[in-house]
């Protein structure tokens, strides 16, 4: 089974597969207990996962069949997820890609176009942080989008620093 998006707390590392399985996977062992069967409905997956320490909420992006990215909050327990927030983009219309939530509670969100974002959950606002430098596409030598990029942002705990991996597999 391969994992997509996934995150760790607590030791194991909760991930799902292409097909909407969620994973516990214990991150010592690499021992992997299926928690849930297909959640996703049709061609919808779980893009990116994070855990929020001042809560206790494990959120993930929800990209729907539709090419809508929605926040969610999940269970680790079934693997089911609750809508929190519907179709996120940002002001140019584009869609958040990845996501993180730092140690205090505050949600940074990535758009396609390499836009970085806070986003509150409580008042469904987005407000940029500013650019990046990097577009999420992957283009092939003539400039042409082939495949969206995928990309990973991840906090690190000291200093308040983010790295964020881009990566693709075409």
């Amino acid at each position: 089974v391969t994992l997509y998006a996934g995150e760790y707390v607590d030791g194991y590392v909760y991930a799902y597969s292409a097909s909407g399985e969620l994973y516990k996977v214990n991150a010592t062992t690499f021992d992997k207990t299926k928690v849930s069967n297909d959640v996703c409905e049709g061609n919808s997956y779980i893009g990116d996962m994070s855990y929020d320490y001042s809560t206790g909420y494990m959120y993930a992006l929800h990209m729907d069949e539709y090419g809508a990215t929605n926040l969610v909050v999940v269970d680790t327990l079934t693997g089911k997820f609750e809508l929190v927030a519907e179709n996120l983009v940002n002001e140019y219309g584009t869609p958040m890609l990845s996501f993180a939530v730092d140690t205090d509670g505050t949600m940074y969100m990535l758009s396609m176009d390499g836009l970085l974002y806070t986003y509150d959950v409580e008042t469904d606002t987005v407000t940029k942080v500013g650019y990046t430098g990097y577009h999420l596409d992957v283009c092939d030598l003539d400039g042409k989008q082939i495949k969206n990029g995928l990309c990973i942002m991840k906090e690190k705990l000291v200093d308040n620093l983010f790295f964020w991996d881009a990566n693709s597999a075409l």
